[in-house]
């Protein structure tokens, strides 16, 4: 009898700081983390006047500050994206607005089926428990 091949099921857990990728195929599940070089947006507080009410002061942080942030998240898109393997079914979870970023980023280079899912912060072994109960996986790489 052929072994029928399990088509890869991978699960992503991320915020902007953070991922977790579960790839689940007929090898061993493995869980990778990566870790993002996105700055964190922090509003200052307090500051100085300047001395007339309506001089030019710049104004040119802000735009600096958005296209760093894009930047660093597109690398960090990417950076997944190399972990990811092809035509795999893709689970994308998270507390956030980056699992729809990071959807948003894949549309276009993947025609493999993607689901999304708002979780709050898991453990490591949380987000396997997770990732496994919804590709039916048992712990062997098999569908159930």
């Amino acid at each position: 009898m052929k072994k029928k091949k399990l088509r890869a099921c991978t699960g992503i857990w991320l915020d902007h700081s953070t991922a977790y990728i579960l790839n689940i195929s007929d090898s061993q599940p493995r869980t990778i983390k990566l870790r993002s070089r996105v700055p964190s947006i922090r509003k200052a507080t307090g500051g100085s006047r300047k001395a007339l009410p309506y001089a030019f002061d710049g104004g040119g942080d802000d735009h600096k500050l958005k296209n760093k942030i894009q930047n660093a998240t597109k690398s960090f898109f990417q950076k997944i994206d190399a972990h990811l393997e092809k035509d795999s079914t893709l689970l994308i979870m998270g507390p956030a607005l980056a699992k729809k970023e990071f959807l948003k980023y894949l549309e276009n280079k993947r025609n493999s089926p993607m689901y999304l899912e708002t979780t709050s912060r898991l453990t490591e072994r949380q987000f396997q428990a997770k990732v496994k109960n919804f590709f039916k996986v048992s712990l062997k790489g098999q569908f159930l």
